[in-house]
């Protein structure tokens, strides 16, 4: 199964692949206009070429700030990508949001990893090239593919004085 993730802004990350095989990534720069319609018919192209042959797509969820204008731009996208991956085929079951922080824990061992540290944890899984999107797009890919990262278990596994419970 082939998916995509995808880390929404102005400039919006990619990695796509499956499981086991080559992947591509990349990041693609949104145009700078205050229009809405024209922002997000921008990217047009790029959803034509990247959702080819996918059979999943994951997107991050968008950081919901205080800038009303960022939010109402990132709820669009999440829309239009949306809009697009039906368009190109892929089952609604199949598009999922996932949370930034699930994102950054699954790759980097925490939810508020900072962009350095995604970048650096995409290199030692064998991506040293990718920029700050494409990492967060891996990511939220990784979470989407392999499942995310359980803290609480983890930390169940390394409790010395973890209890049984009876059935």
């Amino acid at each position: 199964m082939i998916t995509v993730g995808l880390d929404l802004g102005q400039s919006i990350g990619f990695f796509k692949g499956g499981a086991v095989g080559p992947c591509t990534h990349g990041t693609f720069r949104m145009k700078q206009t205050t229009d809405l319609g024209l922002w997000l018919r921008g990217s047009d192209e790029f959803f034509r070429e990247v959702l080819v042959g996918v059979d999943a797509i994951a997107i991050e969820q968008p950081f919901m700030s205080r800038d009303y204008y960022a939010v109402r731009k990132l709820l669009a996208l999440v829309g239009y990508a949306n809009m697009w991956a039906s368009t190109m085929g892929v089952p609604a079951a199949r598009i999922i949001e996932v949370p930034v922080a699930t994102a950054k824990l699954t790759l980097a061992g925490s939810g508020k990893a900072e962009k350095w540290q995604m970048m650096a944890a995409a290199a030692e899984r064998g991506y040293p090239d990718l920029d700050e999107h494409s990492a967060d797009a891996f990511g939220v890919w990784t979470v989407s593919v392999f499942g995310k990262r359980d803290p609480i278990a983890k930390r169940r596994t390394t409790n010395s004085k973890a209890r049984s419970v009876a059935p």
